[in-house]
């Protein structure tokens, strides 16, 4: 088995049907499947031809350990001022940033204050 880029006119209609009977995918057109930005897709086969399809998405995924005993202020003004600094430094090579955590206030924060979308981590397209 190996890999080899993805070809338009060669693979197209059969990534067309594959993604017409996957349930996740279903609602996704080819096109968006093709030519989402920073992306790389690749074909995957054996001797028989395409076994599946893989999509490579350059996104960052980041990790944060608060401190105990900030008051709550700061920390949302860090987030806040650390996320547009990481989106200008990263907004060249990725297209998202994405975390997860089980604090629901930072959760919410996250969708309400900083763009974040669930997806089923918590993602910022840049």
């Amino acid at each position: 088995m190996s890999a080899r880029q993805f070809v338009v006119a060669r693979d197209y209609e059969d990534l067309r049907e594959s993604i017409e009977k996957d349930p996740q995918h279903k609602n996704v057109k080819p096109i968006e499947f093709i030519s989402e930005p920073k992306t790389e897709l690749y074909v995957w086969e054996d001797e028989d031809g395409a076994v599946f399809y893989y999509r490579i998405s350059r996104e960052l995924r980041i990790d944060i350990q608060f401190r105990p005993g900030i008051k709550v202020e700061r920390t949302r003004e860090g987030l806040k001022s650390g996320l547009e600094w990481l989106m200008e430094q990263i907004k060249p090579q990725f297209r998202a940033i994405v975390f997860d955590s089980v604090y629901s206030p930072l959760r919410s924060f996250s969708q309400r204050r900083l763009g974040f979308k669930e997806w089923p981590d918590l993602r910022k397209v840049i």
